[in-house]
């Protein structure tokens, strides 16, 4: 029988993490309303999602809720406000960050072209009794702040005869 070492545990720790983050993108206990928490890659191995080769990130969100509004801040680091778009689509908000830049340096004896791209997506599902017609949407300092008021339920007491 083999004795064990570190590089067992640290094997086992590998494949626990690759699980989970396999897990984490596309996993039938995640859906809600058949999408996923997040979507992106249609199966379990991170694919391209353009022709140029990019990859979607998701971004940092902070989530508050009330009776009456949910409140969503969306970091989209070095992205300026026009290039970010939002869309309400199937009863949820979808975010999309496409972010491209090109440079050229001339100089006496050589060019330098640069290009950098980066992309976020997120998809958010709502409840049913969101108001999208009043959706707010505010950029400032790479954050997108939304507000999304909720329908006032009706309610009334019914008397019983």
């Amino acid at each position: 029988m083999r004795e064990w070492t570190i590089f067992d545990e640290i094997k086992r720790m590998q494949k626990e993490m690759d699980r989970l983050f396999s897990d984490f993108f596309v996993n039938e206990d995640n859906l809600i309303e058949n999408k996923p928490l997040i979507e992106g890659p249609k199966n379990k191995s991170i694919a391209p999602v353009s022709s140029t080769n990019n990859f979607f990130r998701t971004p940092v969100v902070q989530t508050k809720e009330t009776d009456k509004e949910i409140f969503l801040d969306i970091e989209v680091p070095g992205a300026n406000k026009d290039d970010v778009q939002l869309n309400f689509v199937n009863n949820g908000l979808e975010i999309k960050v496409e972010k491209k830049q090109e440079k050229k340096d001339k100089n006496k004896d050589k060019e330098v072209y640069t290009k950098q791209e980066s992309s976020f997506y997120r998809y958010f599902s709502l409840p049913e009794n969101v108001d999208y017609d009043k959706i707010q949407a505010d950029y400032k300092n790479g954050v997108v702040s939304v507000k999304i008021p909720k329908k006032q339920s009706l309610k009334k007491k019914i008397q019983i005869k």
